[in-house]
């Protein structure tokens, strides 16, 4: 069991500025140098790598891929929508492609 949240995220240059306000709102750092409190800026959301980030909610995990470097469009089709109050939806990956990725 892990208390973080891993978010696969689209690469889209649309969406990566998004994901640089959410993370302001949230007020993310990365949290491998707290001190420091450094924000991940566009190039790193872009490179589709791993970035983990301290928020004031708690450990929030930015995936760009995941697995064998299985990007957001590649894992879309089996991810079934979930409300989680609100009026909000997210995607959730189906249990057997979540087990399957996480074997790689």
């Amino acid at each position: 069991m892990t208390f973080d949240v891993d978010v696969l995220y689209s690469t889209d240059a649309g969406n990566l500025g998004r994901i640089l306000a959410a993370i302001d709102t949230l007020e993310g750092y990365y949290r491998t140098h707290p001190q420091q409190h450094l924000k991940p800026q566009l190039t790193h959301l872009a490179s589709g790598g791993h970035n983990l980030l301290s928020t004031r909610f708690g450990p929030l995990d930015l995936l760009g891929n995941i697995g064998n470097g299985h990007s957001y469009l590649d894992l879309l089709p089996h991810a079934n929508s979930t409300d989680v109050g609100d009026g909000t939806t997210v995607r959730v990956l189906d249990l057997e492609t979540l087990i399957a990725v996480k074997k790689r």
